[in-house]
C-alpha cells in the first residue's frame, strides 16, 4: 500500500502533464486527493494491508500525520479547481502537476523509516512547491520563491549534515552505521554522545528552517503572501 500511495499520485501527475486542456486538467487534482484519501482510510481501517520494511513503515504517529495530510489535501484540492478556473488566463499545467506530485512526496515523508530517505522526500517537497509559490509570476512572487528556495536549501543542507553525523554516531561507537529509526532507537544508549548531540542540533535547526519555526521562519511571510491561497493552506497544514 505504501508504494501505491507514493506512485499513484505520480501516475496521475504524469497524466495531468499530457492533458492539453487548461479547463479539464485541474479536475485531476481532487481526483488524486480522493484516491489518496480512500487509500489512507483503507490503511487505517485495515492494518493488515500495511507491509513494513526497513525503509517504509507506518507507525502510530505516522497514521495520524497521514490522515491529517490526506484530509487537508482533499479539502484544498476541491478549492483548487474553481480557483484555477477563475484564473483561466494563466497556464495551469505546472501548477496542477506540482500539486499532485506534492502529495506523492508528502506520502513518502510520512511512510519513511529511514533518515536518508526522509531527507530525499523533504527535499523533493521543496523543489515541487517552488513553482506553486511562483504561480502569479510577479516580481514579488519570484522574490518569495527564491527566498523560499535559498533559506529552505540552507536548512535542508544542515539537516543533511545532521544525518551524516547521526550515521557517524553509530560508526564512532563501533556499531554498524545506520539511519533506520528502529535501529537508532535500539542502539540509542550506545551511540557516541558528542556526535549524537551535534546531529540533533543540526537536524532540529535544519528541519526547523524547512518547517518555518521561529526564528528560522523568515521565508514564510513572503511565501504565504505571494502564493495562491490553496498553497498557503497546504503549507500551513
Amino acid at each position: 500500500m505504501a508504494y501505491l500511495m507514493i506512485f499513484v499520485p505520480l501516475f496521475i501527475g504524469g497524466i495531468t502533464a499530457i492533458i492539453p486542456s487548461n479547463r479539464f486538467r485541474p479536475v485531476l487534482i481532487p481526483c488524486a486527493g480522493i484516491v489518496h484519501f480512500c487509500m489512507t482510510l483503507n490503511v487505517l481501517l485495515k492494518p493488515d494491508l500495511i507491509v513494513n520494511s526497513n525503509w517504509l513503515m507506518l507507525d502510530p504517529p505516522g497514521k495520524i500525520i497521514l490522515l491529517l495530510v490526506s484530509t487537508l489535501y482533499l479539502f484544498c484540492s476541491f478549492y483548487a479547481v474553481p480557483y484555477l478556473m477563475y484564473r483561466k488566463e494563466r497556464e495551469n499545467r505546472v501548477f496542477s502537476v506540482c500539486m499532485i506530485t506534492f502529495l506523492s512526496a508528502l506520502s513518502l515523508v510520512t511512510w519513511s523509516q529511514h533518515l536518508g530517505l526522509m531527507w530525499v522526500a523533504i527535499e523533493a517537497t521543496t523543489l515541487i512547491t517552488a513553482p506553486l509559490i511562483y504561480y502569479n509570476r510577479t516580481q514579488l512572487s519570484i522574490e518569495a520563491t527564491w527566498k523560499y528556495l535559498l533559506i529552505g536549501s540552507v536548512g535542508i543542507a544542515m539537516a543533511l549534515l545532521g544525518t551524516f553525523f547521526m550515521a557517524y554516531a553509530s560508526l564512532h561507537a563501533g556499531l554498524e552505521p545506520t539511519l533506520n529509526y528502529a535501529n537508532l532507537v535500539k542502539n540509542a544508549s550506545s551511540l557516541s554522545k558528542i556526535w549524537l548531540h551535534l546531529a540533533f542540533v543540526l537536524l532540529m535547526v535544519g528541519y526547523g528552517t524547512k518547517m518555518g519555526l521561529v526564528p528560522m521562519h523568515t521565508w514564510k511571510p513572503d511565501a504565504y503572501g505571494e502564493s495562491p491561497g490553496v498553497v498557503g493552506a497546504i503549507f500551513a497544514g
